[in-house]
């Protein structure tokens, strides 16, 4: 049975090597989820133009069908614009904390 586990604490010193390792990744993430807002516009795009010809082709069920992707996009773009908000606010944060301690 273990009673006790070891966990290094991170210190003043050792702290911004920690954080600047990290760095890149949420840089990569920031651009990836940018890239993937960039292609969820599109369809987003492409959904209205799609539901536009239906609804003039008379295709009314087949338009319902592009508009209800269309407003499923919508809500992807919502929570991708605010992951991206709480990962930079927690670069931020951490940041901050780093100049606070060092």
């Amino acid at each position: 049975m273990v009673t006790h586990i070891n966990v290094p604490l991170l210190s003043a010193s050792t702290y911004p090597d920690v954080l600047l390792k990290a760095t890149p990744d949420w840089l990569n993430f920031l651009v990836v989820a940018m890239l993937f807002g960039m292609q969820i516009n599109l369809r987003l795009e492409r959904h209205g133009e799609v539901a536009r010809q239906l609804a003039g082709e008379g295709r009314r069920d087949r338009a319902l069908l592009a508009l209800k992707k269309q407003k499923l996009s919508e809500k992807q773009l919502a929570q991708l614009h605010t992951l991206i908000m709480n990962v930079e606010e927690t670069v931020r944060l951490a940041r901050d904390e780093v100049c606070d301690v060092g």
